[in-house]
């Protein structure tokens, strides 16, 4: 026997080898194996299992054969150096079939071992014992058994592997989102006009004029020279806008970390060119012509 393959096509294969046949497991039925230990098998025979194989009905072949071969003890597994599945919350041992065939490749089925139930041991790991069904064609005996949790398969988790797309930070394409927009600015000239705007607070008209004079000087892109301070406005406008932030510059906003400061300054909701919020990265600012 393999460790490796399933048990039928395991001493499939064996009959295949030492008759010089070719069959396959729709070929024939397997009946319930016994050991051989106690029967007159064992009298001529140093196997322990003897199974009958029966030509499957309908096939191409007929009647049937006895045949003799060694199951694996469980207890053997116990040799494989490393031989520690890990598996999350498993209820029985049925539950650990995949990770051991994942782990180690041996193939075991619930066919082979009977679903006796794992105890938690509250340590991050989990105890119980794999004990081989009276009708495995592969095994007997009993292995008891300590798996650590974990070693979930992230192709067993993630199923649905269909993403929407990284249209981040907008839903469209289309769309100019104004944390990007104002992203490479350097606001540094006009710190006298940033550093006095007030968290939560809608930008007076002063100060939304002062920035639409900032912006237009700054701007290079898409709405260079196109901001004004209009109410009404549905793009390129600070009218209505507000400060939602205002001073040190931190790790917890999306920011250039090279920038002392930033003010956040939220549009209205219903300034579609650019839309959502801006940060405004300035530092200190020093006349370069004071003496």
């Amino acid at each position: 026997m393999s460790f490796l393959t399933p048990s039928r096509q395991d001493i499939l294969n064996y009959v295949n080898l030492a008759n010089s046949t070719s069959y396959v497991l729709a070929d024939v039925t397997f009946g319930t194996p016994a050991p051989t230990e106690g029967s007159w098998q064992g009298n001529v025979t140093d196997k322990n299992t003897v199974v009958r194989i029966t030509a499957a009905a309908g096939g191409t072949f007929q009647g049937s054969a006895v045949v003799v071969y060694d199951r694996l003890n469980l207890a053997s597994l116990a040799n494989i150096k490393g031989f520690k599945p890990r598996v999350t919350a498993p209820a029985t041992t049925h539950d650990l079939l995949a990770s051991i065939k994942y782990f180690t490749g041996l193939s075991l089925s619930v066919n082979d071992i009977e679903a006796t139930p794992m105890t938690d041991n509250g340590n991050g790991t989990y105890s119980g014992t794999l004990t081989a069904k009276a009708g495995s064609w592969g095994w007997y005996g009993s292995l008891p058994i300590t798996v650590q949790k974990g070693g979930d398969r992230l192709s067993d988790i993630i199923t649905d592997v269909t993403l929407d797309g990284l249209n981040y930070p907008t839903t469209s394409d289309q769309e100019i989102y104004g944390a990007l927009y104002m992203y490479p600015y350097d606001m540094t000239p006009y710190f006298n006009t940033l550093i006095d705007l007030e968290d939560g607070v809608a930008l007076t008209t002063e100060q939304v004029n002062a920035l639409v004079l900032a912006f237009n000087a700054v701007d290079v892109s898409s709405g260079k020279g196109l901001w004004t301070g209009s109410g009404a406005a549905t793009t390129w406008t600070l009218g209505g806008a507000k400060c939602v932030r205002n001073g040190l510059n931190g790790s917890d906003l999306p920011t250039n970390p090279g920038y002392k400061y930033v003010a956040v300054i939220e549009l209205r909701a219903d300034v579609t060119t650019p839309r959502g919020v801006m940060y405004l990265h300035y530092n200190d600012y020093t006349d370069p012509n004071a003496v």
